[in-house]
């Protein structure tokens, strides 16, 4: 599989149809005190990681998480970081995924798109519910 790691401006260009519902709109870049930083849309609401999404199921989870991973995939575009802090719960019935610096390119002719997304679906949720079953209050 050819993949190769890509800039973030680049995916967020790629990923253009995706700005504003699957993933945050990219204004562009800047700085902020010498460093480098993203200019994105704010996306609201919490992270997975956030106390809200606790009371998740995985099979819930998953159904959330997997719409904006298919969408990404189908664009060439594979989603790499399953950490729960990355991906963020909106409106209470769908997910944003943030922060793609660890992405790959992604050829969607040559795996199962739907199987590939349920995968990392599958893997988000779990780290999901794991977090929270771990770091109960």
């Amino acid at each position: 599989m050819g993949y190769r790691i890509r800039r973030r401006e680049t995916i967020y260009q790629k990923l253009s149809p995706l700005q504003g519902h699957a993933i945050p709109v990219f204004y562009g870049e800047g700085t902020c005190d010498g460093v480098r930083a993203l200019l994105l849309s704010d996306v609201g609401d919490a992270s997975l990681h956030a106390p809200q999404a606790k009371h998740l199921s995985k099979p819930a989870l998953k159904r959330m998480i997997k719409p904006a991973v298919r969408a990404m995939l189908e664009l060439g575009v594979e989603p790499a970081d399953h950490n729960p802090r990355n991906y963020h719960l909106v409106r209470g019935d769908a997910v944003v995924v943030l922060d793609l610096e660890d992405t790959a390119d992604f050829d969607p002719h040559e795996q199962d798109i739907d199987e590939l997304a349920e995968a990392v679906a599958d893997g988000v949720a779990h780290w999901t519910v794991f977090y929270h079953q771990n770091h109960s209050s």
